[in-house]
């Protein structure tokens, strides 16, 4: 149990620990999924629902402002790069190019970025 929350199938795997969404009603967390480190979305009330689900290295979600968005970091482009997908883990957009480590990401305040 976190928070009162039972996560079935996956361990999670981040030391950023689960990001909370929306209107407080969704957690987003990284957690083992087979082999691969990949990212969930779950309802307070559900079960994890696999965002992601490939070879990479995803990991260190956090929501936008509104919940519509999540940010995450992979290495589905060869190295540590920040993504940008729907909160439903579809559109994966690039946002760094950088070839040393790009994690942690944030959103400013206005949630615009």
């Amino acid at each position: 149990m976190v928070a009162g929350l039972l996560l079935l199938a996956t361990v999670v795997v981040s030391d950023r620990g689960p990001a909370v969404g929306g209107a407080g009603d969704r957690l987003v967390f990284t957690g083992l999924h087979g082999q691969s480190r990949d990212l969930f979305v779950q309802s307070l009330e559900g079960t994890p629902v696999a965002l992601t689900d490939d070879e990479f290295l995803d990991g260190d979600a956090v929501f936008s402002r509104d919940g519509d968005l999540i940010a995450f970091a992979s290495d589905r482009a060869g190295s540590l790069d920040i993504w940008v997908m729907k909160a439903d883990g579809t559109e994966p957009r690039q946002l760094t190019t950088n070839p040393a480590i790009d994690v942690g990401p944030s959103w400013a305040p206005d949630g615009q970025r």
